[in-house]
This record gives C-alpha cells, structure tokens and sequence, in this order.
C-alpha cells in the first residue's frame, strides 16, 4: 500500500509515492495524462518512481491538467 503526493519545490513539479511508514517506493509506475494550456495536446504517459521514491516532472510551463 502506499500514497502519492505532487509537490512543488524550486519551481519544478515531483510525484512522490511513500509506502505506509513513509518509505519511499523504488520502481512504483504511474499513470500520468497531462494537458497543454495552448494546443490542447494531452498526453498519457507511463512513468517510474527512482529510488527515492519520486518522479521528476519539470517545471510543467502551460500545463493546465495533471
């Protein structure tokens, strides 16, 4: 069992997945769809937690949906 939480630090966006007593969970795939404020684009990706447990997104400049 574990949790996902989105945070914001520096500017840039992390998933961040934490198992029951807060460890991180290496290896954890998730489904992300995002959608692009100008052209509409939306996009579904499949992504990976690393070994701390987070997934790098980026600053997500026009992204209006995660």
């Amino acid at each position: 069992m574990s949790d996902a939480y989105l945070r914001k630090v520096n500017g840039e966006y992390h998933i961040l997945i934490l198992g029951k007593n807060g460890e991180a969970v290496d290896g954890h795939k998730v489904n992300v769809t995002i959608k692009h404020r100008i052209c509409g684009f939306k996009g579904h990706f499949e992504l990976v937690t690393d070994k701390k447990g987070e997934i790098h997104l980026g600053k997500l400049e026009d992204v209006v949906e995660l």
